[in-house]
């Protein structure tokens, strides 16, 4: 059903950042990791906010009076937003 989207982006320069922020850097063992921006990093959490809220809705619709799912599917939203917002500065 899913397919996978594959698009391509600038070339990559160890140790030298995106412009988004994430970074190629070679590892001790010499493997190489790819470091995500704060972006990219939330990006995930916001798919399992979004597949928990499709799992919330799917069930409110079978059984509209349980709302347990609709609890879970909220606190995955205000989870994943959270991650999303940078730290606080220390003014």
């Amino acid at each position: 059903m899913a397919q996978s989207l594959a698009v391509p982006g600038p070339v990559v320069k160890l140790d030298q950042p995106l412009p988004c922020g994430c970074q190629v850097a070679r590892e001790p063992d010499g493997r190489l990791r790819l470091w995500y921006c704060r972006t990219h990093a939330a990006a995930f959490h916001m798919l399992d906010a979004l597949r928990a809220s499709l799992d919330a809705l799917d069930q409110v619709i079978r059984h509209p009076g349980n709302l347990d799912a609709l609890g879970r599917a909220q606190a995955a939203a205000r989870e994943a937003i959270h991650k999303t917002k940078p730290p606080a500065s220390g003014t």
